[in-house]
């Protein structure tokens, strides 16, 4: 059985809290909902509805930052592919942490069971200057 909850964004220090619905069905591992959430964020930037930047999909500054060139084409389509993989591996290098109902997700294989009175929170992490 599938069912629609709200999933939260969070950035320590006060940063804004965002959130986003996502379909999701009633068992799935983590890896399952980073990528449903993943997909879900592509489907929201593609139908212009996300009014705020991903964890994973990057920012205009970010790809103009991050490439040679310094011209970002604006309709240049998403790989959801590589946006998951970007994901998964942030998650494997604890860059963010997931909370499901106030408890902490271990790994990306681990099982959780969802209710409709679930929470889901993806937790940004800042990284420490020299440390």
């Amino acid at each position: 059985m599938s069912r629609t909850l709200t999933i939260g964004e969070e950035a320590p220090g006060g940063g804004a809290k965002r959130s986003s619905q996502v379909l999701l069905p009633e068992r799935l591992t983590v890896r399952q909902l980073i990528g449903a959430y993943v997909d879900a964020q592509i489907a929201q930037q593609q139908s212009a509805e996300l009014v705020h930047q991903s964890f994973f999909i990057p920012t205009e500054d970010e790809l103009i930052l991050n490439q040679k060139s310094h011209s970002v084409p604006k309709s240049k389509p998403l790989d959801r592919e590589k946006l998951q993989t970007r994901a998964l591996l942030a998650f494997e290098q604890n860059r963010y942490f997931i909370l499901i109902d106030n408890n902490q997700a271990e790994n990306l294989d681990q099982e959780i069971v969802l209710t409709s009175q679930s929470q889901v929170t993806f937790l940004r992490l800042t990284p420490l200057v020299g440390g």
